[in-house]
């Protein structure tokens, strides 16, 4: 599954159907422009929470306890997987990296401009998160904790 060239990360995600919240929702998120999906395997199941969400005033449950969930088969479909959305850490932002650079390489031998343009904007924009997401946890390590 793929955006903008680039592989998605699944995920679980919070979404708002209508009156109801359900957590722990399988999603793909999009590393480089942040566009999101239910996953395209519980999609359907999905669906049925939402018409259901629409004779619920207010509720929140999680996906697991309406829906069967294979995990594990849903972790398999995509090539990078964090357990929680916000948890898009260095290490999977730097396997991206690797990954754009290992195709920009291709790109480049096969001589495709457009491609390689393409790449280098990826790489631009997943560059600039990762030293962001340093940065920030750099910060986080000096702070000194506070005495409430």
């Amino acid at each position: 599954m793929r955006c903008c060239g680039a592989l998605m990360v699944g995920t679980k995600a919070k979404i708002q159907a209508g009156g109801i919240v359900v957590a722990d929702v399988p999603f793909l998120v999009c590393p480089v422009c942040g566009r999101g999906e239910i996953h395209p395997k519980v999609y359907g199941e999905f669906e049925i929470i939402e018409e259901m969400s629409e004779h619920i005033e207010s509720a929140f449950f999680s996906f697991d306890e309406v829906a069967t969930v294979d995990w594990e088969a849903l972790k398999e479909s995509v090539p990078f997987w964090v357990d929680d959305e916000e948890e898009v850490d260095e290490r999977l932002l730097a396997e991206l990296i690797d990954h754009t650079l290992d195709l920009y390489g291709a790109a480049e031998h096969l001589a495709d401009e457009a491609w390689s343009g393409e790449l280098r904007r990826r790489f631009a924009v997943l560059a600039t998160r990762y030293r962001d997401r340093l940065a920030f946890a750099e910060k986080g390590l000096r702070e000194e904790p506070s005495n409430g």
